[in-house]
Order: C-alpha cells, then sequence, then structure tokens
C-alpha cells in the first residue's frame, strides 16, 4: 500500500512547479524578461494557430512580440505618481 500525498504536500508540490520555470537553470546565462515573455505567447500562437503558419510568419509573429514585450518593458520603467492623470487634448 503506497502512501498517499497530503494536502499539503501537494500544495508545496503546486508551489514549486509554479516557481521553477522562472529559476535560471545553473549553467545557462540568465533570460531577458522580455525576450521569455514574447517566447511564451508564440508558444500560444504555435498551439492555436502552429499549422496555419508557415515558419516565415511564426518568424514575423515572433518579431513583433519581441517589439511589443520590449515597448512594455520600457513603459513600466517610466514612474508614475499616483496623482498623475493622462494628458486630453480636447479639439473642435
Amino acid at each position: 500500500m503506497s502512501e498517499q500525498p497530503t494536502r499539503r504536500d501537494f500544495a508545496a508540490g503546486l508551489a514549486l512547479l509554479a516557481v521553477a520555470p522562472l529559476a535560471p537553470a545553473a549553467d545557462d546565462k540568465p533570460v531577458d524578461p522580455t525576450v521569455a515573455t514574447a517566447d511564451a505567447l508564440l508558444a500560444i500562437v504555435k498551439a492555436r494557430y502552429g499549422k496555419h503558419l508557415t515558419e516565415e510568419q511564426l518568424t514575423a509573429v515572433r518579431n513583433g512580440l519581441l517589439g511589443g514585450t520590449f515597448r512594455a518593458a520600457q513603459l513600466y520603467k517610466t514612474p508614475l505618481k499616483n496623482s498623475d492623470e493622462p494628458a486630453f487634448v480636447f479639439g473642435v
């Protein structure tokens, strides 16, 4: 008779699974978060639409995703205070 894991063991295992992709491997160089994000999004695109896309199209999609994640990272670096509001320009 094998011992079944407890709820605590199961929760600890889930926590390790959630954190594992974020931990760099010992022999790998650190991965740029924007590249990792773009590659994760590309994996979703491949899973959903991969059979309809050529390698050339997938490369174009990856380049677009890299550009978008890089621009998003640049926006996150902009410090904002809670009182900052968007600049509205009204024209007639």
